[in-house]
């Protein structure tokens, strides 16, 4: 019998490979020891497609034999019955590589994810003397920046096994491990720079990376889900990801002067949230001894509020009231902040009015006083505020013409002036409600 290797290549489905012809009970033996063991060394649970390397043994006049390591998480670096395979020799002398970990001899290995270095021992035998080649196929699935090295302890010569193919001459003698195999992913010693996004400009994240050593560098830069959104070959310089808002970066740098060196990234930029604040008010109040302000408050994206009335007082309801008792001319401000510190504000001046200005204000705005024709007037009253109302009209020289007086003055009442008996000249009319001048107009009289 010729070596065997069985490598689990999908779920439920085995490869059996082998340097010459099997018989079928030879098989069976193999598979019913490996599935009847304890631990269902077989029992793989596998990625369809794991990061791995075949490292194969090549001589004349067809010997083939190879061994496989794998990626594979929570994987030890010795025998794990749940993701390795011992090697079985066959019955038959062939040439034979195999991983060796102590006294135990691995077909298939599986490791660990190699954060910096991993190394093995290979055993490599024949039962010819000749010349052998060792090489790796299937490994494209290694993380970038992977560099796999060769060396033979019995030459001291060091290969790069990915990108070389390593001849030697083999004694059948030989019986130690000869070569070690060493997986080398160490960092790439970078100069990164990150800028949040801001408050001003929310589409302003920047992500800058620069390759530090062993130029030129590849750069890839992808979103979450691993789209690629940038790409940047045989760069001497630095790169950078711009206009960034809310999410996760990553960008991958790898060294083309020397591919055992590369550095990977991710970084999570803050999304930006701007308040919008606002809020509407009366112009002017009348002073009072109870709240006679209650502006309405139409900001959003907002966390917190904060009212400022101006006279010293605060307040950080979301709508709020208060009582202005002193007239005067005050700046209300409101403030708000959002989720993520932005910072946003409105402001509104505010005219508190004393009872008696107020009155007098709401009566003038309650009489209208305009001309329909020729020297024919009218007063109309649209409020209920003036139940009694006294005319008087002035000449230029302030001599008194008309004085009528009008009582039981009801709502949207009107009152017609017929000024025609009068001389052409300037006069002044004025209107008074009890002791108050309420309107003053100059006309004129044709």
């Amino acid at each position: 019998m010729e070596n065997i290797l069985l490598f689990y290549k999908k779920i439920n489905h085995f490869i059996i490979q082998s340097t010459a012809s099997l018989r079928l009970v030879s098989i069976f033996f193999i598979l019913t020891v490996l599935i009847s063991y304890s631990n269902k060394a077989f029992s793989f649970n596998l990625p369809s497609s794991p990061p791995m390397v075949r490292v194969k043994l090549a001589g004349m006049p067809n010997y083939l034999d190879e061994t496989v390591i794998y990626y594979q998480a929570g994987a030890t670096d010795g025998f794990d019955s749940q993701f390795d395979a011992y090697k079985f020799p066959g019955a038959m002398p062939a040439p034979y590589i195999a991983q060796q970990y102590g006294n135990t001899v691995l077909a298939i290995n599986g490791i660990s994810p190699v954060v910096q270095t991993f190394s093995i021992h290979l055993k490599v035998t024949t039962p010819i003397t000749g010349s052998y080649t060792i090489f790796t196929t299937d490994f494209g699935d290694l993380p970038d920046g992977t560099c796999i090295k060769l060396t033979d302890l019995y030459t001291n010569t060091t290969v790069d096994i990915l990108t070389n193919s390593y001849v030697c001459n083999l004694l059948d003698t030989t019986t130690a491990s000869r070569f070690i195999v060493t997986i080398n992913h160490l960092r790439l010693p970078v100069i990164s720079n990150i800028n949040q996004p801001s408050c001003l400009a929310a589409s302003s994240g920047k992500f800058k990376i620069n390759g530090n050593n062993y130029g030129p560098w590849n750069y890839v830069w992808t979103d979450s889900i691993g789209t690629i959104l940038q790409t940047t070959s045989s760069a001497m310089t630095s790169d950078s990801l711009v206009n960034l808002t809310s999410g996760l970066y990553h960008v991958g740098v790898t060294s083309l002067s020397n591919q055992c060196y590369s550095f990977d990234s991710t970084v999570y930029f803050n999304g930006i949230i701007n308040p919008n604040v606002a809020f509407t008010a009366p112009d002017s109040i009348v002073a009072s001894f109870t709240q006679n302000f209650s502006p309405s408050n139409l900001s959003t994206n907002c966390i917190t509020h904060n009212w400022d009335f101006g006279n010293g007082a605060y307040s950080s309801s979301i709508q709020t009231s208060y009582c202005y008792n002193v007239p005067g001319l005050y700046t209300v401000k409101l403030k708000g902040v959002s989720s993520t510190g932005c910072v946003d504000s409105s402001f509104k001046l505010l005219t508190v009015l004393g009872i008696v200005t107020a009155t007098k204000n709401e009566l003038k705005n309650a009489i209208k006083f305009y001309n329909t024709s020729d020297n024919i007037y009218v007063i109309e009253l649209n409020k209920n505020l003036v139940t009694e109302l006294t005319i008087n009209l002035y000449d230029s020289q302030g001599r008194e013409w008309l004085q009528e007086h009008k009582e039981n003055i009801i709502p949207n009442d009107k009152i017609n002036l017929n000024l025609n008996k009068f001389t052409s000249g300037i006069y002044v009319i004025t209107l008074s409600t009890k002791n108050n001048v309420i309107h003053t107009a100059k006309i004129i009289i044709k």
